[in-house]
């Protein structure tokens, strides 16, 4: 699996996954969901971080616009 396809299966960024693979910190849920995603080859339905990961989205949303602004 490559960094995005990992990232986008859990929910979480690319550069954040890079991370991870690199030794940096984690929150607990997304570690938590990179062992699921090990264990099972396939997203969780239901992720310890889904409120975290819509906030990030809506992040990422508003930042992108305001670059396209």
């Amino acid at each position: 699996m490559t960094q995005q396809s990992i990232a986008e299966a859990i929910g979480v960024t690319q550069p954040t996954v890079f991370r991870a693979l690199n030794g940096a910190e984690l929150r607990y849920c997304v570690g938590k969901e990179l062992e699921q995603l090990y264990a099972a080859k396939v997203r969780p339905v239901d992720g310890c971080c889904a409120e975290r990961r819509e906030a990030d989205r809506r992040h990422r949303e508003r930042r992108q616009n305001e670059r396209r602004a």
